[in-house]
């Protein structure tokens, strides 16, 4: 089972850091500190970008990836990272030498027995 990314608590805690964060810059405006005003932009954007990175483009709260799809990913880089060394070093080699294995994102993962 996948669990959300970030839960409402910490969520509605970047909301009110964000909100707090617009009425410090404009402060740091109005007071002409340009020193104060750069830390509180970076940190902003900074706030911004981990927010951007845990809610998808719909605005809807990602989810941790489930135990398949790591195992998945784990796979697939393990078969196509060692290739990447020897395929730069022997450009000369056909690309009928370079792995072609593909895994289905949606293949199931398990073992099969030998009749």
């Amino acid at each position: 089972m996948t669990e959300p990314v970030i839960d409402n608590i910490a969520l509605g805690q970047y909301r009110e850091r964000l909100i707090q964060l617009d009425s410090e810059i404009a402060e740091a405006e109005d007071w002409n500190d340009p020193a104060r005003l750069e830390l509180l932009q970076v940190e902003q954007q900074t706030l911004l970008d981990t927010l951007t990175t845990d809610i998808g483009l719909a605005g809807r709260i990602r989810n941790m990836p489930s135990d398949h799809e790591r195992a998945r990913v784990s796979v697939t880089k393990a078969i196509t990272v060692p290739s990447r060394p020897s395929a730069r070093h022997h450009p000369t080699w056909p690309s009928t030498c370079r792995p072609m294995f593909a895994p289905a994102p949606t293949a199931p993962i398990g073992r099969r027995r030998k009749p």
